[in-house]
Parts: structure tokens; C-alpha cells; sequence
């Protein structure tokens, strides 16, 4: 005995947990309708298996989200720690630029932890604070115009980076 378009209906209805008197409402049909087909065997069988793979169907999709909001949580978790990590070595080297000699490796790897911190946090904007540390070094004359525009140039390549990161590249179709 095959099963007829509103026993189909009745079963996938049924198999999500609605109630039998919202299904017959749904179905233009009676309780008591449902109730008899459920005394059928193929009808049973059908929607024993619909009710299983729904449950199947639950587990899977539940173990799914798990899994995807643990990763989640233990990428923000990394991501946060470097971030804490990245400003502790950023206030180390801003202290090493207040001295009466320009450090200029503190300079290049200052430009490195904001192009790291950045690319963490997905930013594309200028680091003002390195900018305003050059423009404090050039006023006290303790580096010159060329470390200026070294610097500058670092700053616009990092950008451009970011950009190049950030921008999604559109492959021809074949």
C-alpha cells in the first residue's frame, strides 16, 4: 500500500513534533483521520523512519554548532591574548622612543606590531601614534626628514597591505 500526498504531508508535520489537531487543521482533514492512518503499518514505518532522521537531523545540526562555537571562542581567546601581548610590547617601544636618540629598530618594529594589531582587528586606518612619534622625534630634531619619510612610506605600504587583505580578489570565470 502506497501513501497518498496528504499522508506524506501528515508524516513530515508530524516527525517535527506538531500536534495532531494543528496537522489535521493543517491538512483540511481530522483528528481521527490521523489517528486511523497511524494504525496503518506503511504508514507507521514511514513515519517512524522521518521521525528518526528528524532526531538525526537535530543531533547533527546541535554537535554542528558545538563544534563551530567552540572554534569561534577559542579564535576571539587566541586573538585576544596576542592583542594583550602586541600592546605590552607596543608600550615598551614607545618607551624606548623617549630617549634623546632615535631608536630606529624600535621604530620598524613598532610599524610591525601595529601592522599585526591591525590585521588582527581587521582595521584599515592609519596609526596616527606612530605618526605623531615621528612628528615628535622630527621636532626635536632627533631624526631627520629621510626617517620621516622612510616611515611614511611604511605606514602607506602597510595600508596597502591591509587593502590587498581586506579587498576580496574577483577570479575570472572560465
Amino acid at each position: 500500500m502506497s501513501l497518498s500526498e496528504k499522508q506524506i504531508q501528515c508524516i513530515a508535520l508530524l516527525a517535527t513534533g506538531m500536534p495532531q489537531k494543528d496537522v489535521a487543521e493543517a491538512l483540511d482533514t481530522t483528528p481521527r483521520t490521523i489517528q486511523r492512518w497511524q494504525r496503518e503499518q506503511d504508514f507507521m514505518q514511514a513515519l517512524q523512519a522521518s521521525e528518526a532522521g528528524q532526531v538525526a537531523s537535530q543531533q547533527t545540526a546541535k554537535v554542528a554548532t558545538e563544534i563551530v562555537s567552540n572554534v569561534w571562542q577559542g579564535r576571539d581567546q587566541l586573538r585576544q591574548k596576542e592583542l594583550s601581548l602586541l600592546k605590552t610590547l607596543e608600550d615598551i617601544l614607545f618607551n624606548c622612543l623617549q630617549g634623546d636618540t632615535p631608536d630606529f629598530r624600535a621604530i620598524d618594529r613598532l610599524i610591525k606590531v601595529s601592522e599585526r594589531r591591525s590585521k588582527l582587528l581587521g582595521l584599515d586606518i592609519r596609526n596616527y601614534q606612530i605618526l605623531d612619534a615621528m612628528e615628535l622625534l622630527l621636532s626635536e630634531r632627533v631624526a631627520s626628514q629621510r626617517h620621516a619619510e622612510i616611515v611614511a612610506t611604511n605606514i602607506l605600504n602597510m595600508e596597502q597591505q591591509l587593502r590587498d587583505i581586506t579587498t576580496p580578489s574577483i577570479s575570472p570565470s572560465k
